[in-house]
């Protein structure tokens, strides 16, 4: 959501980020100072403007987060949610880890 809030009276997401402090992403309108609350939630949605997302949010922001798009799947926000490179795992999000080859 960070960049995003409301236009035209519907919630949007904004651009990307990188910032992946577990807190909430939302923004008023692009610019605006992002939430600093807690993260609680990890909410994929598929947007009109960048397909499937997942956003962070906090408890009072995630009926926005969800009226942003189709809700996909959600879980609590815990430990790697946010990170990269991190697998979407339905309940929570794991660390995607490849094994390293033998020497």
């Amino acid at each position: 959501m960070r960049g995003g809030g409301v236009m035209n009276d519907k919630p949007r997401v904004g651009e990307p980020s990188t910032d992946h402090r577990p807190v909430c992403a939302f923004s008023a309108k692009p610019g605006a100072p992002q939430c600093v609350e807690r993260a609680t939630f990890h909410i994929r949605v598929i947007s009109i403007e960048w397909g499937e997302v997942a956003l962070a949010t906090c408890d009072a922001h995630a009926p926005i987060a969800r009226s942003t798009g189709i809700v996909h799947d959600e879980h609590e926000f815990t430990g790697c949610c946010g990170m990269e490179p991190v697998v979407w795992m339905g309940d929570h999000c794991a660390l995607f880890v490849t094994e390293a080859e033998p020497h």
